[in-house]
């Protein structure tokens, strides 16, 4: 039976596996996974760790010309089945050799007609330019929210039918996106593959991180158009512009109450469910969100990941040093 294609949430592109979407998803959020444990670099796929885990195994020979060291890499081709015709280079298997080829493929490059960035494919441009357009051509039918592509108005539509396509490897939990599904199973795993350059921390997921990083800078630059409040992110942003309108568009199943952002439903709907789906990795207790979990797990760890740039106390939650900050005017 022909099977069902799963979609990549960034940019559309389909695959008939979600593990060929996640390992795809790296291209797009930066991942580096693979750790090497001789040394402290990153990789974004395992072949890559093993070939520059090859490099510790001894110095590398130095040859006098290029030619004694062309010569010398035809003893590492010579059993090896697949050959590269481009440069010579040997390899194990037909996978191998197929991904070492796309080195060589120039990639194409799209202009956008409005500025002066360049894509590699013409979807990403299509994509880019409702940013100078404003065109928002796909309209939900339940809650008359406009997207710039199809496959994100397949997106959002999950947050209506409750859809979840993808399911945890370690456990029966389903996932409306391949994102989300990556990051609760690092929960299984342990792996924290996002570090912050700053203070050596380890997160979860690129957005844990992009949030850490705001911890140590006190920038707010996206600004209300209609009060004076102040954000970090664009997103923060426009959900606080949507409490000015008083528009809820994503109602309750259960209930029919009504709110204003999708995550704040999806948390709505565990009270009906019951389900607390964070559990603590110290004790028994379960959360209801993932900051709830965090916030709590700090009692055991004794964490103060939020520092006062005037006097350098530390405090559990941005909250808490919210508060503090107020002494200190």
């Amino acid at each position: 039976s022909r099977q069902k294609a799963l979609s990549c949430e960034r940019c559309g592109k389909t695959f008939t596996r979600s593990s060929d979407v996640r390992r795809h998803q790296l291209t797009h959020t930066g991942e580096r996974p693979f750790h090497c444990s001789l040394c402290e670099r990153t990789f974004q796929h395992s072949w890559d760790l093993a070939k520059h885990q090859s490099k510790h195994q001894g110095a590398a020979p130095e040859f006098p010309n290029t030619l004694r060291l062309t010569e010398h890499k035809r003893s590492h081709v010579s059993n090896k089945q697949y050959i590269c015709h481009q440069c010579n280079g040997g390899f194990d298997s037909l996978l191998a050799r197929s991904l070492h080829r796309q080195l060589h493929q120039v990639k194409p490059q799209f202009k956008c007609p409005h500025c002066d960035k360049t894509f590699t494919r013409r979807s990403d441009v299509k994509r880019h330019l409702s940013s100078h357009t404003g065109e928002r051509p796909y309209q939900c039918d339940q809650c008359s929210k406009r997207f710039s592509l199809r496959f994100m108005l397949t997106k959002h539509l999950r947050v209506h039918t409750g859809e979840r396509p993808f399911q945890c490897s370690h456990c029966p939990k389903r996932f409306t996106l391949v994102s989300v599904l990556a990051r609760h199973e690092r929960m299984h795993t342990g792996d924290k593959p996002f570090l912050c350059s700053q203070c050596g921390k380890n997160f979860l997921s690129q957005g844990e991180l992009s949030k850490h990083h705001r911890s140590h800078v006190d920038d707010k630059p996206y600004a209300c158009p209609q009060c004076d409040k102040r954000f970090k992110s664009k997103k923060t942003q426009q959900e606080h512009i949507i409490s000015h309108t008083g528009a809820r568009p994503f109602p309750c199943t259960y209930c029919g109450k009504g709110f204003a952002k999708p995550y704040a439903l999806t948390r709505h709907h565990l009270i009906h469910t019951g389900e607390r789906p964070f559990p603590c990795e110290h004790c028994r207790k379960s959360f209801l969100t993932l900051s709830e979990a965090q916030l709590h797990q700090r009692i055991h760890t004794g964490e103060r990941p939020y520092p006062c740039n005037v006097c350098q106390l530390k405090f559990k939650s941005s909250s808490e040093l919210a508060r503090h900050k107020r002494s200190h005017f």
